[in-house]
């Protein structure tokens, strides 16, 4: 992505952002009895914004993950669900030709059925507009006809996070047993600081494509560097659904 934005876009978004009002409420969240602003009345306030100015946001759906996991209700109750994690990417274009980004962001919502899909869509969008724009409207910032239950692994109790020894160890000879050993250390993370652990002890350099020599991951590389960025990928991934924006590799600490 060009870190420049071109002038046009941002004289676009600035056009945008001087015309948008405070948006009432039009929609009840009738599990936690809220009021929110509707991704409908988004769409209606902004499009003429956006018409008037020559700005277009393109929205493309990059990857999208069903996984069960458990999560706590504010009632501290415990159940298992399954959870629908979608990554979209938004392209931001002018009339003149101009274009910047990708600009992305991950949400997470229940997987209920078909319609999982465009409710993580539309509060992507949502959120996205609501964010570029900074358009007031006082919502929670829960997914808007959801329960508010917490997100799988938000709760670091002992039910929610499996034991470190729990984690298999790799013979430290065979690459294929050691790359199984990482790819099973990078799932079972509960949270960012336990990811960046497992990675720096695996051999993992913030900054550097080359792990640290003799280590776990340096094995792997020698064995396959294919094997190798499927790995880091995967902790990238994996840091970027706790973290809800783009990460596209592990934070230097």
């Amino acid at each position: 992505m060009n870190n420049a934005m071109p002038v046009e876009l941002a004289a676009a978004i600035n056009d945008v952002m001087a015309g948008v009002k405070t948006l009432g409420k039009d929609g009840n969240n009738q599990h936690q009895r809220y009021d929110f602003v509707s991704t409908d009345k988004f769409l209606a306030a902004v499009n003429p914004l956006c018409a008037a100015a020559g700005l277009v946001i393109l929205q493309d759906e990059e990857s999208v993950e069903v996984a069960t996991q458990e999560s706590t209700d504010q009632y501290g109750k415990t159940k298992t669900q399954a959870w629908l994690t979608a990554r979209y990417s938004f392209m931001l274009a002018h009339k003149s030709g101009a274009v910047y980004g990708p600009l992305r962001r991950t949400v997470m919502v229940l997987a209920n059925g078909a319609q999982a899909f465009g409710s993580a869509q539309s509060y992507a969008l949502k959120q996205f507009m609501r964010s570029l724009f900074q358009i007031s409207t006082g919502d929670k910032d829960d997914a808007d006809l959801q329960p508010a239950d917490d997100l799988p692994h938000a709760r670091r109790d002992a039910k929610a996070t499996p034991p470190r020894h729990d984690v298999p160890k790799s013979n430290g000879t065979d690459p294929q047993a050691i790359a199984s050993a990482i790819k099973h250390a990078i799932d079972a993370a509960a949270d960012i600081e336990a990811l960046n652990a497992d990675m720096r002890r695996f051999g993992f350099r913030p900054g550097s494509n080359n792990p640290s020599a003799g280590s776990d991951l340096a094995k792997v590389k020698e064995h396959s560097e294919q094997a190798f960025k499927f790995l880091i990928d995967r902790a990238a991934n994996k840091r970027s659904t706790y973290v809800g924006e783009e990460a596209t590799a592990m934070a230097a600490e």
